[in-house]
């Protein structure tokens, strides 16, 4: 979706009183600056709504994955923030075991020690299992 229409569905939310999810928001500073305008109670025309209830629920990993930028101080005095623990080795295996049950032990234990999203783990463990399942070969050196 291009900016421009971004920032339209952010005006028509904000005016209809809806909820927006925002996944990544610190992936990308092209709308903090209509972010904090909303997120102060009034549109960039600074008119109030014309219902309330406009909300803003976002994710954002940490500032260490690449791409990632941090938040500024303006947003996160605008916002409530909950910082989630990040996932035990054990609950990673949990997940990637449930996502690809055919991945070797081997691989699932290698892969829960690195430092990577869980959308990165899974990417790589699905190309492990389709590599092995396609070939028979159960090497995972590249890991």
């Amino acid at each position: 979706m291009a900016l421009d229409e971004k920032k339209a569905c952010l005006c028509k939310a904000f005016h209809a009183g809806h909820a927006v999810f925002i996944d990544e928001i610190n992936t990308s500073s092209e709308l903090e600056s209509l972010l904090n305008t909303l997120l102060t109670g009034f549109d960039e025309a600074g008119k109030p709504p014309k219902h309330t209830g406009f909300m803003l629920f976002c994710t954002q990993n940490p500032i260490s994955f690449a791409g990632r930028r941090a938040t500024s101080l303006a947003f996160m005095r605008r916002v409530l923030s909950y910082l989630w623990p990040a996932y035990s080795q054990k609950e990673i295996q949990e997940i990637l075991c449930a996502r690809i049950p055919h991945l070797p032990r081997e691989a699932l234990d290698i892969l829960s020690k690195k430092h990577l999203s869980i959308r990165e783990l899974i990417h790589l463990g699905d190309e492990i299992a389709s590599t092995i399942t396609s070939s028979g070969n159960r090497q995972h050196e590249g890991i």
